[in-house]
């Protein structure tokens, strides 16, 4: 199965970002989020952010979510997945 991309907006800041349609406002903020976290953590651990892409889906779409079987998408919740690539 498939993620219909071609149905998600895109926000190309220094992290791609797929959403919903009229959901830019809540992109915007989890984006904002994750590059602060990101800033911080890598001056912690003295690395570089690695590269990932964000995608924020809406809940009719969660049973297409990327995931290898490993993964546990029966509730929806954030987690990383590397079967993207960039990871997600």
């Amino acid at each position: 199965m498939f993620f219909p991309y071609e149905r998600y907006e895109t926000l190309a800041e220094p992290l791609t970002v797929y959403y919903p349609t009229g959901e830019e406002k809540r992109a915007r903020w989890v984006l904002q989020t994750v590059e602060k976290a990101g800033k911080q953590l890598s001056g912690l651990l003295d690395r570089s952010m690695p590269a990932m892409e964000l995608l924020l889906v809406s809940e009719e779409d969660w049973p297409l979510v990327p995931h290898d079987e490993t993964e546990d998408v029966s509730k929806l919740h954030p987690y990383w997945t590397d079967v993207t690539d960039p990871p997600s």
